[in-house]
């Protein structure tokens, strides 16, 4: 399944498809003055992305969740009755409006000069060669494979293509991303306006086993009760001691248990924790056959002050550099190369539009402002947090993702400030994806749509 296609889908949905005669591929869905989209490309995003979501949720939680039966054609599922629509029609209707988002800002990557570059070729290559390795794999032939896949006519060169669609369309939305930005009237507004959001807690519990025995339940409801009548976070901890100590304590691996939670009001607890009726030092019981949990409130309801760093980044990935070697001895010499001369941002950011293999950062420079503890993977994130860590500071770390040159370039905004900043930033972006699809037109060529086949 192809990464770039599933990166699309969450910025903007997709998919699609129907049936009937004439080849597949022949005719266009989509188009616009510099870029078009057959019936078959319109049919490998379908497909693509249908085995995104069941890779997401699985074959139950698509049952579960969305009443999609994996086992059964798109085609003999009925979305709405009343309407006499189908699930191939709920995905025919997302796949042309991701699309057209795409076409729009594939435009606007035309109109700036945006193209593919050597890398890109070189991921999109690499998608290719995955199903390749699949085929083999399998033992089946490539072009065969494709078409159980993806449907009926679809070629290499359309999921090439599709491939080349999405990838220009990311990089001229991150490319707008990139130029965003959110002044401190704006954030303080955001923030005034959507309160919750910047709303966290901590909080103390314990899991209480409980047991079948009816006296030892008894004892154990005691205990329960008494913590639950903690006047503060200090008597819950003695009193959680204390049981934690008899023999009413069924599970000896228990332990009192610290979480910060982040606002929401989907469940009880949260909206216990949230309430502006719980005071530190509140408590929450809730029950299950096998446990009581008990919560008291640690703190009073703040926003999260935790300074943010940032730093400069280059990826060589293996899947990109051909190997694990390659792209440790590519890492090397680009960093020896950095060295060797002015070792200033601006020639980092050079080398880093140039040989980074994580194209979202390819419009910055490789820059990565305002990361908070947890964002990164352990090896960069252990890398970037170090107490000792100071700005200048840059080394080459390994990965799973492949081998990073870092480079370390100072703290950023306190971590409330930082969600604020990027969601003020989110929705002028939006709002630019809006204003240029008014700009360019979509010619969508629906009465095409019949022509595509699936699986």
């Amino acid at each position: 399944m192809n990464i770039f296609a599933r990166i699309f889908a969450v910025l903007f949905t997709a998919l699609s498809l129907t049936s009937c005669g004439k080849d597949i591929g022949t005719v266009d869905a989509l188009k616009t003055e510099h870029f078009s989209v057959s019936d078959a490309m319109l049919s490998y995003t379908l497909y693509d992305t249908y085995y995104y979501y069941i890779d997401t949720y699985g074959d139950e939680g698509l049952m579960a969740y969305f009443g999609l039966d994996t086992t059964k054609s798109l085609k003999k599922q009925v979305y709405d009755e009343k309407e006499g629509t189908t699930w191939f029609d709920v995905f025919l209707d997302l796949s042309n409006d991701s699309f057209k988002t795409a076409l729009t800002l594939c435009e606007a990557a035309y109109d700036n000069g945006i193209e593919l570059s050597d890398i890109d070729k070189k991921f999109i290559d690499y998608e290719i060669n995955q199903i390749k390795a699949a085929a083999e794999e399998g033992k089946v032939d490539f072009d065969k494979y494709i078409v159980s896949l993806y449907g009926k006519g679809v070629k290499e060169e359309d999921v090439r293509k599709s491939l080349e669609i999405y990838r220009l369309a990311n990089k001229q939305y991150y490319a707008i991303y990139a130029e965003k930005d959110a002044t401190n009237e704006e954030i303080e507004k955001y923030v005034s306006e959507n309160p919750g959001d910047f709303k966290i807690r901590d909080v103390k519990y314990i899991k209480i086993t409980r047991s079948d025995d009816s006296d030892i339940e008894a004892k154990i409801k005691e205990y329960v009760d008494k913590l639950k009548a903690s006047a503060t976070v200090g008597d819950f901890e003695k009193t959680a001691d204390e049981f934690l100590e008899t023999d009413y304590c069924l599970t000896k691996t228990n332990k009192i248990l610290s979480r910060t939670y982040e606002y929401s009001d989907t469940t009880e607890l949260y909206k216990w924790i949230f309430s502006g009726e719980t005071a530190t030092g509140g408590t929450y019981v809730s029950e299950s056959d096998g446990e009581y949990t008990v919560y008291i409130a640690s703190s009073d309801v703040y926003m999260d002050t935790e300074i943010t760093r940032s730093m400069y980044h280059i990826l060589f990935s293996e899947d990109i550099y051909d190997s694990d070697e390659n792209s440790k001895l590519t890492a090397e010499n680009i960093y020896k190369t950095w060295q060797e001369g002015d070792k200033s941002i601006t020639s980092f950011m050079e080398l880093a539009s140039k040989y980074t293999t994580d194209y979202v950062s390819v419009p910055v420079g490789g820059y990565y402002p305002n990361l908070a503890k947890g964002d990164l993977v352990d090896e960069l994130n252990d890398w970037l947090f170090d107490e000792e860590r100071k700005a200048g500071d840059t080394d080459i770390i390994k990965s799973d993702a492949g081998y990073h040159i870092v480079y370390y370039s100072g703290e950023g905004l306190e971590k409330w400030k930082m969600t604020a900043f990027e969601a003020v930033k989110t929705e002028k972006l939006q709002k630019e994806v809006t204003s240029l699809s008014e700009k360019y037109e979509v010619t969508v060529l629906s009465e095409n749509f019949k022509y595509i086949k699936g699986v």
